[in-house]
């Protein structure tokens, strides 16, 4: 076989070849380029793209949580224990920057071991 034989005829791929077509794709990339360039995306302009969107997803956040707080059972069903218990004198001192006695976080610490 001889090297002219090997050689692929890649003539139909050239875009240059329909000069009608070739002209109209310039044309048509370079209204677009100037298109885009024309109304260029600001900051602004994007934000407000963005807002319908974000407005969506807000509310849709705060109905789920609205629906949430309303099925769920109240935290002040039992508040006389609450009150009492551990955790809840223990936040209360260090909210408060309390110095309790020794003797004071011992009866705290010390109900929770033999109440229940």
């Amino acid at each position: 076989m001889n090297q002219q034989d090997d050689r692929l005829d890649l003539s139909a791929l050239d875009p240059a070849r329909d000069t009608a077509r070739w002209e109209s794709m310039v044309h048509s990339v370079v209204a677009r380029a100037t298109e885009s360039r024309r109304r260029r995306i600001t900051v602004a302009r994007q934000m407000l793209a963005w807002a319908g969107p974000a407005l969506a997803a807000a509310a849709a956040i705060a109905l789920v949580s609205w629906i949430g707080a309303l099925s769920s059972t109240s935290p002040n069903v039992d508040s006389a224990r609450s009150v009492t218990e551990p955790a809840f004198v223990l936040s209360t001192w260090a909210a408060n920057d309390a110095r309790p006695e020794p003797a004071q976080i011992l009866e705290v610490l010390g109900e929770s071991h033999g109440a229940d």
